[in-house]
């Protein structure tokens, strides 16, 4: 009988207009970051291909584990979070002049996170997971300019006892979505300085049959929340399943 296959999906990342996405996949014998375009955003994306123009990323990772990419709101800068032993990895940033151009490596690092990295618009400020191996309460790393690299993490104000999971702020900074347990959730403030107020909003709620919903990327305009659904082994199923899948109102 052959081995069984185990392929997740994580870390979705999309293009402004939607036709493009990134996304990390694992399986039992290789990591990689890989890539799907579509025709409209009415049209479900094809399976995606290996985003080889990426590998070099996964070279600078030690161990050479990518966990995590996000882009930019433009979609020209791609931030790769390293996470091989669960605690805090590099940061890599790779440009493109378009979107479809190739990426190039920025030879520098852009400082130390934890699981899942997501960008502000302004990229200015990198929200991560806390490491595994440690607090993983959810943190904010900021810095003064687009080629400095980001400063130590903190607790995000107002969230400083909660433990959430794959954050991703909204473009204009007043909306944090995150994963608690097994459902995505929203949290929001008033001023982009102040403290982001309680999840107390569940935009997916646990559907049962072993399913967890994470990883959620919310669109430009706001209108379309796309997340990794992630099937856990049950009576019948011999490994984890996993797909993006969206919302909309």
């Amino acid at each position: 009988m052959a081995a069984p296959t185990i392929r997740w999906y994580t870390s979705p990342t999309l293009s402004p207009d939607e036709l493009e996405i990134l996304y990390v996949q694992f399986d039992v014998r290789d990591i990689a970051i890989h890539r799907s375009v579509r025709g409209s955003i009415a049209a479900p994306f094809p399976l995606g291909q290996r985003f080889t123009e990426l590998d070099a990323a996964v070279e600078r990772c030690q161990p050479k584990w990518i966990a995590s990419i996000d882009l930019s709101g433009d979609g020209l800068t791609a931030y790769i979070g390293c996470n091989g032993d669960y605690a805090f990895g590099r940061l890599i940033v790779a440009r493109r002049s378009r979107i479809g151009a190739p990426f190039a490596l920025d030879p520098q690092d852009y400082g130390m996170v934890g699981l899942d990295v997501s960008v502000s618009a302004d990229q200015l400020t990198v929200f991560s997971q806390g490491p595994l191996t440690g607090d993983v309460r959810p943190l904010m790393l900021t810095r003064s300019s687009t080629s400095a690299a980001f400063g130590a993490g903190v607790k995000i104000p107002g969230l400083e006892n909660v433990i959430v999971n794959t954050i991703d702020p909204s473009p204009d900074g007043l909306w944090l979505f995150g994963a608690i347990g097994r459902d995505l959730v929203v949290a929001r403030r008033d001023r982009s300085d102040a403290p982001f107020g309680a999840f107390n909003v569940v935009l997916v709620a646990d559907a049962g049959r072993y399913e967890w919903t994470w990883e959620p990327e919310i669109s430009r305009d706001c209108r379309r929340l796309y997340y990794v659904s992630k099937l856990d082994p049950s009576p019948g199923m011999l490994d984890p399943v996993t797909s993006v899948r969206v919302v909309e109102r």
